[in-house]
């Protein structure tokens, strides 16, 4: 394991199931929007990078073990009244931001496509 994952990895055994190194985004996409493409898209970004599908386990001491690619990205809120989608897609991105990443058994990546409308959507 690298020096960073070693580091994150101990952070991880002081205090599990903490989000505080978790790197939230959500950004809003106007649009026609391909979502098998951009599954396609992050489960390639995911295959080229290791370090984005490594887990760790300790034995006494962490090492690497890499899994395959898992993706989830699609939740439809299109037949949410107008009224209240914004405030469901601000509990969902919420949600997602402050839920634990397992070190132990991943992903280490979650990627979520909120769909609005048919011409607007959140990825998260």
């Amino acid at each position: 394991m690298s020096f960073a994952q070693q580091r994150l990895w101990f952070l991880d055994q002081l205090q599990p199931g903490s989000a505080a190194y978790n790197l939230p985004l959500a950004l809003r996409v106007t649009g026609s929007v391909r979502i098998d493409l951009l599954e396609r898209v992050f489960a390639q970004l995911i295959r080229r990078h290791e370090v984005l599908r490594t887990t760790s386990r300790a034995g006494g001491q962490p090492v690497q073990i890499v899994l395959a690619v898992r993706f989830r990205a699609r939740e439809d809120l299109s037949a949410t009244l107008c009224e209240t989608r914004d405030a469901e897609v601000r509990r969902l991105a919420q949600e997602e931001a402050e839920q634990p990443f397992n070190l132990g058994q991943g992903p280490l990546v979650r990627v979520k496509m909120l769909r609005l409308a048919e011409q607007e959507h959140v990825l998260l």
